[in-house]
């Protein structure tokens, strides 16, 4: 699950590291913008940011500084975090951690996990993120004191994709987020899945990359006024 970020003349790239037995972490590697548009693809070598005993997924780095610190969204299960850096060097066995700041709806499609998508995406009306979700009970709920009767388990364990927006200035804050998801998995080449790494800006639309059931890759489209115009309607305001 790669991620990249452009921030001045580099890309960042964060993945997913998994050797098949301890719990899955996250990686930071970065490469030249030169580098990686004329195909040399020397990358700089790869360094561990997750604590190594937490199962860490879904990482995506801000591409410009908030006050000052990066900005990483990371998933432990089953809220995405959020953590600041200083810098991306990652030296002395430093990781990333930080707090919840987007948690999963018991009563919504995203009642299971949540995680972040592509890196998000900055514009006039704040930050685009673009997330997947699965509804359903996990046993590990009895761990937080929930049971199954709060959940939304109707549509359990298909892997859906939202898009919300979070404040311009402080991107802990969302300021519109959908009862319903973006887009659910409706093709057989979809099946029970539709994941996204990826997005841009391109006319006027977000054009979102996903995976299709981990086969396919696939795109969908969404004008831009169309976010900022349920955003007016969600809250009065843009």
């Amino acid at each position: 699950d790669p991620r990249i970020t452009r921030i001045g003349n580099r890309i960042y790239m964060t993945y997913v590291a998994f050797n098949g037995v301890n719990p899955p972490r996250v990686a930071l590697t970065s490469i030249k913008v030169k580098d990686f548009v004329e195909g040399n693809f020397e990358w700089e070598r790869p360094r561990l940011i997750t604590h190594p005993e937490i199962a860490d997924k879904c990482c995506a780095l801000f591409p410009e500084k908030i006050r000052g610190k990066y900005l990483f969204f990371h998933r432990i299960f089953p809220n995405i975090w959020g953590d600041y850096t200083k810098d991306l060097k990652f030296e002395n066995g430093r990781f990333i951690f930080g707090r919840p700041l987007i948690c999963i709806r018991p009563d919504k499609w995203d009642s299971r996990k949540v995680g972040a998508g592509p890196p998000p995406i900055k514009t006039s009306f704040g930050w685009i993120l673009v997330y997947q979700a699965v509804s359903g009970w996990d046993p590990e709920f009895y761990k937080l004191g929930l049971t199954p009767e709060m959940f939304k388990v109707w549509d359990a364990y298909r892997y859906k994709i939202g898009i919300m927006v979070l404040d311009a200035k402080n991107p802990e804050k969302v300021i519109f987020r959908p009862d319903e998801p973006s887009l659910v998995p409706q093709t057989w080449y979809e099946w029970m899945i539709v994941y996204s790494c990826g997005a841009v800006i391109n006319d006027g639309k977000l054009l979102v990359y996903y995976g299709g059931a981990d086969y396919n890759v696939c795109v969908a489209d969404v004008e831009l006024s169309e976010i900022k115009e349920a955003i007016s309607f969600s809250t009065g305001v843009v």
